[in-house]
């Protein structure tokens, strides 16, 4: 009954955060990689089941909505009540795992933790691929453990079939392919059965994905051919921080566009055009080649990753829960943090350890994720995978804990209680503050939310949010990106006098853009200032004399320049 109770709970409780944020402007006008993923599927639902090119990005979260679109049709929302499902049945398998594993308390405590993790609840329910790697992590865990358990080996199939599919949610979880089969041959004995199975169920899933690129595409990639950009992103001379820092040739701001950016500076450094696997593979001997002109660096980023990793800090990308959370109740409302169960989780590692052959896959389940992460960049949702088994740990201290102290065991409560106070100072030092990881207030939230919320149709509000934004960052008002996007939204929302107020700011900086002397002069003009739509025609005939800007651009500046003729 517990069991059945939790799980409820924990469904509700992602049901109520869902609901909650159902119309916050991020999710209701999807970004960044939401935005790309569901425009992936339709393409899959309506033109290609199959594709063009090798895949860039990993493809199972894709497919996975493909799918759904084709039968029920293009219902986003009725996908992320779907996710909510499945993310419980990764809770149900995370507890049965643990349960014969370890133990039923054990077990119990860390489904109680999972439930309620706030991290985790919150990525079940947004359009994203993060949600499956924790999933399908705890089913590959299930299945060790039945194997572990009954001596049924064929199970070893099903835990690698579950790792191969975890990496083409994200690649690093590749590595965990060979871990797993390398375990299940060594632990507890020797039996090349067991890695054989294991082997089996990967290949059985991979094999199809390295063909239907080689097919398409002309080129044999076993997944992605997206490690070598990613290994240069977080490791290019620009990158001070461990976290995602885009090389200064990266112009386009969509996840999808990225890649053509990177495709063109590697076209345009080599002098001929190049396949996706050949960028890859270019862009990682760059990273390489940045490694090796500067190792100190290298170390030093590295090293402000793992502590970011192993830290209470939840890096955002494009989904800040703290900023969403200001309006959002069940996310505002205390729940299970890193900070609260990673101290638990060391003091269960480490208690735990005399039962290391038998712990062995979770072992490899919880740390290779948050390995394979320290050489790339940080975001809070990168170490998802591991958080199960966070949790799982977790709960494995706390009953270890218990125990001690019914026992009145002096000596182990004195080091149970330091390894606890050490390893929460540790989790929750103030790293913002001691180094430079970068900012973590809400600069990149305010500006997600403006661009969305334009999308939407609702430009005032969209202004409204960049005017936080530029409160909160005042030296934004002199950034030319954001006071051309402001004077856009005050345009759209009727208000060209503030309109032009900004475009005129964004032209100071920007002289060169025969565009944004275009949108000068019309709002100008708009506003009854007729003197100064000429001026900025005067300016913008100066910008095409330099440049060669698009065929719009000049329509509508003679369109302009007969109107106020």
């Amino acid at each position: 009954m517990p069991v059945a109770a939790l799980l409820a709970l924990a469904l509700v409780y992602r049901l109520w955060i869902l609901f909650s944020i159902k119309n916050y402007p991020v999710l209701a006008a999807p970004a960044a990689d939401s935005a790309m993923f569901d425009a992936w599927a339709r393409d899959i639902a309506q033109r290609s089941f199959w594709g063009d090119e090798i895949f860039f990005f990993d493809p199972l979260y894709p497919y996975f909505l493909g799918i759904f679109y084709t039968l029920f049709g293009h219902h986003p929302f009725a996908v992320t009540i779907v996710q909510a499902g499945l993310g419980v049945l990764g809770l149900w398998m995370l507890f049965e795992g643990a349960r014969r594993l370890l133990s039923y308390p054990v077990a119990i405590t860390a489904l109680a933790a999972g439930a309620f993790y706030r991290t985790l609840a919150f990525y079940d329910v947004v359009l994203v691929k993060d949600f499956f790697g924790p999933v399908l992590l705890e089913a590959a865990f299930l299945a060790a453990a039945l194997a572990y358990t009954t001596g049924r080996i064929g199970w070893w199939a099903g835990a690698g079939a579950a790792c191969a599919l975890a990496g083409l949610v994200r690649g690093n979880l590749l590595l965990l392919v060979p871990a797993l089969v390398l375990a299940a041959w060594l632990v507890p004995v020797r039996d090349p059965r067991r890695a054989l199975l294991a082997l089996v169920g990967a290949v059985a899933v991979l094999l199809p994905v390295a063909l239907r690129n080689a097919v398409v595409g002309g080129e044999f990639v076993l997944s992605t051919a997206e490690m070598g950009t990613n290994l240069y992103t977080g490791n290019h001379p620009g990158n001070d921080t461990g976290r995602y820092e885009p090389p200064p040739f990266l112009r386009r701001a969509t996840t999808v566009n990225e890649l053509l950016d990177f495709q063109e500076e590697a076209e345009r450094r080599l002098g001929r055009r190049m396949g996706r696997g050949e960028v890859s593979t270019y862009w990682r001997n760059e990273a390489f080649r940045a490694i090796a002109d500067a190792p100190g660096r290298f170390l030093r980023l590295t090293a402000k990753r793992a502590a970011l990793l192993t830290n209470r800090i939840e890096v955002p990308d494009v989904y800040y829960i703290d900023f969403i959370a200001r309006r959002s109740v069940p996310l505002a409302l205390p729940a299970v943090t890193f900070g609260l169960v990673a101290p638990l989780a060391v003091y269960g590692l480490v208690r735990s350890r005399r039962e290391w052959r038998k712990l062995l896959i979770p072992y490899l389940l919880l740390g290779l994720p948050i390995l394979s992460m320290v050489i790339f960049f940080v975001f809070d949702r990168y170490r998802l995978p591991s958080l199960p088994f966070v949790a799982l740990f977790a709960g494995a201290g706390v009953v270890d804990g218990w125990e001690v102290w019914r026992a009145r065991d002096r000596r182990a409560l004195m080091t149970g209680a330091a390894l606890l106070l050490a390893s929460f100072a540790w989790v929750n030092l103030p790293l913002e503050s001691l180094v430079d990881v970068g900012r973590f207030d809400f600069t990149v939230a305010h500006y997600n939310d403006a661009v969305s919320l334009r999308q939407l149709g609702r430009p005032a509000e969209a202004a409204a949010e960049l005017e936080d934004l530029m409160r909160l960052r005042p030296d934004y008002r002199k950034e030319s990106k954001i006071t051309w996007f402001a004077g856009r939204c005050y345009e759209e929302a009727g208000d060209p006098r503030r309109a032009a107020e900004y475009y005129r700011t964004a032209a100071e900086h920007m002289p060169d853009r025969a565009a944004l002397w275009v949108d000068l002069a019309r709002a100008r003009l708009a506003a009854g200032n007729a003197s100064g739509a000429r001026q900025a025609l005067e300016q913008a005939d100066g910008a095409v004399r330099r440049t060669v800007p698009a065929g719009e651009v000049l329509k509508e500046l003679d369109a302009l320049r007969r109107r106020l003729s």
